[in-house]
């Protein structure tokens, strides 16, 4: 089995290869995690990613500035629950704590011989932020009451 820092080095060697901008971030806990800032194709702005790498896996999470209200909190946990009706390439969530919202996926890597800078940016800017900017002008749309989740998810599914 990989271990973690040899799947952080594979990452952080796939975005340097890649000339992607990050940091490396020390947890408490002595590992380390990959932090990245990218800017959306839509009302979002932008988010950041974070790479979190395990033995044989990693996790790419990305959060946004935007959090949701008490107000429109149902319909927001609603969008998202539609929006995550669909394939299972990732999940929207949100933190209940600061009402925070995510996106993230995970990909498993026991065998590494096919990872490569190409399949790691697929992972972060081929599902998580397509999915962000995919689905983002129709979170904010509920998220301040402009659309209700059901019409916001058809405007998304629709557009190219």
């Amino acid at each position: 089995m990989a271990s973690e820092q040899v799947v952080l080095n594979w990452v952080k060697a796939a975005l340097d290869q890649k000339g992607v901008r990050y940091e490396i971030v020390d947890r408490e806990d002595k590992t380390q995690f990959v932090r990245i800032t990218y800017s959306l194709d839509c009302k979002l702005g932008q988010a950041t990613i974070f790479i979190f790498c395990y033995d044989d896996y990693f996790n790419v999470e990305a959060t946004i500035k935007q959090t949701a209200d008490d107000k429109n909190l149902w319909y927001v946990m609603e969008y998202i629950s539609r929006a995550n009706d669909g394939p299972p390439i990732g999940r929207f969530k949100i933190d209940f704590d600061d009402f925070t919202i995510e996106y993230g996926t995970t990909f498993e890597c026991k065998d590494r011989t096919g990872l490569s800078g190409d399949l790691l940016l697929s992972v972060v800017e081929g599902i998580v932020l397509y999915m962000l900017e995919k689905y983002g002008d129709g979170l904010l749309a509920v998220m301040f009451g402009y659309k209700t989740p059901a019409e916001a998810i058809e405007e998304a599914r629709t557009q190219q």
